[in-house]
């Protein structure tokens, strides 16, 4: 399930509807939001912090990294042979 949040809050980043420096809601209303543990919440956070999408800082929140690093994207253009 955390694969899921993490690919939601990502594409949010990715997309532009979160942008650069935004704080993000706290792990509480995540987890009421998508109805999941906070454990699993926790893990999504990580996975994006580790990515360097998010910066995690205790006592003030999350937030979207003000540089995001680029990700190869591969598009198939043709058939597979």
């Amino acid at each position: 399930m955390y694969n899921r949040i993490e690919s939601l809050i990502r594409n949010k980043i990715v997309s532009g509807r979160l942008q650069s420096g935004e704080k993000l809601p706290s792990e509480e209303e995540l987890r009421r939001h998508y109805g999941v543990s906070r454990i699993t919440v926790r893990n999504a956070l990580g996975r994006l912090e580790q990515e360097g999408l998010i910066l995690r800082d205790r006592g003030r929140g999350t937030f979207v990294a003000d540089d995001i690093p680029v990700r190869k994207q591969f598009v198939l253009t043709g058939g597979i042979h």
